[in-house]
């Protein structure tokens, strides 16, 4: 009863006590943390006034000299890509067009230009089930073409058509897909160039497919082979033939007669069990117990073993052509159209 009375009397007291010792137990969490931090941020001062220490000891400051030689590495820079530039507007042409055409003259171009390549297409031999070459919106959708866009449209009618001539050219089988996975008419724009990215499949023989493919080096457009995907027949398991038959004309026990098969440089008499991969005789019987072989399991007669396989021969790579020539292949590219772009002439300091 007294302590119950002690603690009603002093209660407002008993809790002042407890809240002050809570407080001092969370600021001294804060202490501790806060110098933690202080320790931290001195220590990272410190370190700064070491580096700080290490550059004023270094001129960095940026003379005459060093200045007019950057100016000079920047100018020969700018020669040698105005040479690759000259280069390139040499032996490849940069289509531009105006928007001097009406959008319904343009799309009357479009579906102008896709009989044009249906008509090459077939003159050479070569099958395509394609519609639209590109121009689906244009062509199935019946979409005029905006007059802002005309003269990508008249690009990308050039390129296809460039394309589709060298398909030809090439006397492919057939021209499977031709699309463009650019969005947009517009070339992906990089630092010095720009491309239009194109995904061509074709069909036809590895020669006919060679040709094609160098043949977008000659082109009067700058085209460049990002990828070469062969989805059809495995060339290395075509060109395996079987090696010479051995002659089953002749009877058993005899020497091979000049004709048969005989490995290189063994003598015509030696007998066929003697040749290399042939069958060894059977282990001789034993007159004791006749069931056994003297080589065998007791009570089994010994298997005679089985000639080795004759391992498969592989043509050599000049020989291959013969052959390659009668397997169709399908052929998907990844081609882009690349169009190198002339970079700003930056302002010159002190000029």
């Amino acid at each position: 009863m007294e302590f119950t009375e002690f603690i009603k009397k002093n209660l407002v007291m008993i809790i002042t006590l407890v809240m002050t010792l809570i407080l001092t137990v969370v600021l001294g969490l804060l202490m501790k943390s806060s110098y933690t931090k202080l320790k931290e941020f001195r220590d990272k001062v410190k370190e700064m006034g070491q580096k700080e220490r290490i550059f004023r000891q270094v001129d960095y400051r940026l003379d005459n000299t060093n200045l007019q030689t950057a100016q000079e590495n920047a100018k020969k820079a700018a020669n040698a890509f105005d040479l690759l530039l000259t280069d390139i507007s040499r032996q490849f042409t940069v289509p531009t067009y105006g928007s001097d055409l009406s959008p319904i003259k343009a799309k009357e171009l479009i579906i102008a230009k896709r009989d044009l390549f249906k008509r090459q297409l077939e003159s050479s031999g070569v099958q395509t089930t394609i519609a639209d070459f590109t121009f689906g919106t244009y062509i199935s959708q019946g979409t005029l073409p905006n007059p802002v866009d005309i003269p990508m449209i008249r690009k990308n009618l050039d390129i296809v058509e460039e394309l589709v001539q060298r398909v030809a050219g090439a006397d492919l089988k057939s021209l499977d897909r031709i699309g463009r996975v650019n969005r947009g008419l517009h070339p992906q724009a990089r630092d010095l160039y720009g491309y239009i990215r194109y995904d061509v499949n074709v069909t036809g023989n590895v020669v006919q497919v060679q040709r094609f493919i160098n043949s977008l080096n000659n082109s009067r457009l700058c085209f460049i082979v990002q990828k070469v995907t062969v989805n059809g027949a495995d060339l290395t398991t075509q060109l395996r033939y079987p090696t010479a038959a051995a002659d089953t004309t002749a009877p058993a026990g005899t020497a091979p007669q000049p004709g048969m098969d005989m490995p290189p440089g063994m003598p015509p008499d030696m007998p066929p069990d003697m040749m290399p991969g042939a069958a060894m005789p059977p282990p001789p019987v034993n007159p004791t117990f006749p069931n056994r072989r003297t080589a065998g399991t007791p009570g089994q007669p010994t298997a005679t073993a089985a000639a080795p396989a004759a391992p498969p021969q592989i043509l050599p790579i000049e020989d291959r052509i013969a052959f390659t020539e009668l397997a169709s292949l399908n052929v998907s590219l990844i081609v882009d159209y690349v169009e190198f772009q002339k970079p700003a002439t930056p302002a010159s300091s002190g000029e």
